[in-house]
């Protein structure tokens, strides 16, 4: 009996007779009561599997639309659109496919690692944009343009040895005819490279994607008017456009170009930085040259020297690299500068000033701020100040003042020096004298003598008049101490004491241990010896390594237990603490102190308490 099939949508009626296979499709249509049947089916099943993968495209007198085949020529998947085999997926290979190709049809060629579509009529370069940009005139409808405008393309230019180098190429398009080579009237206006410095090869043409291979060697060869026979890492720019000049003045080649800063025009006596065949920056005679604003400024400049004026006259001043050292020549004996305003001068390594050239003389209206003054013959000068690290002298060489003398006042008459700072610049070790022991200063009012160390040698003596009351830190040093009456911040006098370990202030203290003293640990102890001192108004044996021991006097006391203000106190059972007792309750010999306040509880504190005191 004879059976019939359709496809999905109805479209076609396949009949299969009994005991028969139709072979109108790849797979088998298996009809009724046929033998051997399994084999179709598994045949089916393999081929379902594969999607009918042959070199070939299917032989089928019926194609159905949708139907799938594997090309295993290109190693690509097709299907069957009703009129032909199209691709499904992109094609890799070193060569463009030729067989079942339309526009849309993409493949990707490992020869330059490049995605490529065809367009109708071959296959270019997908990531190709087209124009970049569209300039427009007054006359031309926009979207309809008459100038292309620019381009931006991949370019690969052939050094001298033929290997290319990879570059960005901007491009000006015009509707006219432009470099040979170019379809649309293409002109190179920049060349952009990232490689170090390659000379171009003069006969090897370029290539530039969207265009194929071009021969553009002649204009990157062109020194006058095209890209020149070097590219250099950076902008490349071109030389001359529509007759216009995009140079530098006074620069001959293209090697001199690449690395200088363009000015564009017909006119280039200013504002032009030159990078050889001179050395400066040059205006004209009404230009001036600024290099950065007041806003702007230039974090750091490169430069051996800075020359002001005419190099051929008294004038020129220069900034200049003298070996490893930077030297600053500032005027001329027969050109000094009429005014130099400087806030401070800074040097490095405590360097000094060898000479600032003064060529008037100062009066008590205009002082002298300097450390070296020329063509003193008479007269008065003033220093403000003068820190100096090398003789003051005259023009004819006699030294003025030299820092041995300090500041010398020379007038017959008496001088005070009032309201200034002075200052010397010592090296290490010296010491520095105020007067002499022939030439003695009358009278030094000071607020404050401020250091480490005052020194009198020999008999001396100290006397301190119309005292009030001060703050004072440090030491006092004496052979022999002879005073009236003495008085001190604190309250106890204490002696040092070697412990076997640091003690906390306040801490009962006896003699035994490792070292000297040790901390109490039982209850009347009669070798409690004092306690453990915060601030000593006098300290016996103050040089010694150890701590302060408090023998008499007020002092905290670590304690336990409730406590009564004159309650006599003794070493508790508790390391290092006190409690009190009643005279009758304990041997006068383990009495530490008294105590002089109440404590109401009976946890452990601290109370002050006086010590020596039975």
């Amino acid at each position: 009996m004879t059976y019939s099939v359709q496809n999905t949508d109805g479209s076609r009626t396949i009949n299969v007779a009994a005991s028969q296979v139709n072979s109108s499709f790849s797979v088998a249509l298996v009809g009724r009561n046929v033998s051997g049947y399994g084999q179709y089916f598994v045949q089916n099943s393999i081929r379902h599997l594969e999607n009918f993968a042959s070199t070939s495209a299917p032989s089928d007198s019926v194609l159905l639309t949708g139907q799938i085949w594997y090309d295993k020529n290109e190693s690509v998947m097709r299907v069957y659109d009703g009129s032909g085999w199209q691709r499904m997926s992109t094609t890799v290979s070193a060569t463009a496919p030729t067989g079942g190709v339309a526009s849309g049809t993409t493949y990707y060629s490992t020869v330059d690692d490049k995605l490529k579509i065809h367009n109708g009529s071959g296959f270019v370069e997908a990531s190709y944009a087209g124009k970049v940009s569209n300039e427009y005139t007054s006359d031309s409808a926009i979207g309809s343009p008459t100038k292309y405008g620019t381009r931006l393309r991949n370019m690969y230019i052939a050094d001298d040895t033929g290997a290319y180098r990879a570059v960005l190429a901007l491009m000006y398009v015009s509707d006219g005819t432009g470099t040979a080579g170019f379809t649309n009237g293409e002109t190179i206006m920049a060349i952009f490279s990232d490689h170090a410095s390659f000379d171009v090869h003069t006969t090897t043409a370029a290539r530039v994607e969207g265009l194929g291979d071009v021969a553009i060697y002649a204009e990157l060869n062109d020194t006058t008017d095209g890209i020149g026979t070097k590219i250099k890492p950076g902008m490349n720019l071109r030389k001359k456009y529509a007759g216009t000049a995009v140079a530098l003045a006074n620069v001959a080649t293209f090697a001199d170009k690449a690395n200088a800063i363009y000015v564009s025009g017909s006119t280039y006596n200013a504002n032009t930085i030159f990078r050889s065949g001179s050395t400066a920056l040059i205006p004209d005679t009404t230009d001036s040259v600024t290099i950065g604003n007041v806003d702007q400024r230039f974090s750091t400049l490169f430069i051996d020297t800075i020359q002001i004026g005419d190099a051929s006259s008294n004038a020129a001043q220069y900034i200049k690299k003298a070996g490893a050292n930077v030297v600053l020549d500032i005027g001329e004996s027969a050109a000094p500068i009429d005014n130099l305003y400087v806030t401070s001068i800074s040097l490095a390594n405590g360097g000094g000033i060898s000479g600032l050239n003064v060529e008037s003389f100062g009066t008590s209206s205009e002082p002298i701020d300097t450390a070296f003054i020329s063509n003193v013959a008479s007269g008065t000068f003033h220093l403000t100040s003068a820190g100096l690290y090398g003789n003051i002298v005259n023009s004819g060489g006699t030294t003025v003042l030299n820092p041995a003398d300090g500041v010398v006042a020379q007038e017959t008459t008496a001088q005070t020096l009032t309201n200034k700072t002075l200052g010397t610049v010592l090296a290490a070790n010296n010491s520095q004298n105020i007067g002499n022991s022939g030439t003695k200063f009358g009278t030094v009012f000071s607020s404050v003598f401020d250091g480490t160390q005052a020194e009198l040698t020999g008999t001396s003596n100290i006397a301190i008049i119309n005292g009030t009351s001060a703050t004072f830190t440090g030491n006092v040093g004496a052979t022999y101490f002879n005073g009236i009456a003495t008085q001190a911040q604190y309250a106890d006098m204490a002696e040092i004491y070697s412990s076997d370990v640091e003690y906390a202030p306040g801490t009962v203290v006896k003699i035994g241990g490792e070292k000297e003293i040790t901390q109490t640990l039982e209850h009347a102890d009669v070798e409690s010896f004092g306690v453990i001192s915060s601030n000593p108004a006098y300290l016996m044996n103050s040089e010694a390594n150890g701590q302060p021991v408090a023998l008499a006097g007020r002092v905290p006391v670590k304690v336990i237990g409730k406590i009564s203000k004159g309650e006599r106190l003794v070493s508790s059972d508790v390391p290092g603490v006190a409690w009190g007792v009643a005279e009758e309750d304990v041997d006068i010999k383990a009495i530490i102190g008294r105590s002089l306040e109440d404590k109401e509880d009976g946890d452990e504190g601290v109370i002050e308490a006086v010590i020596g005191v039975k």
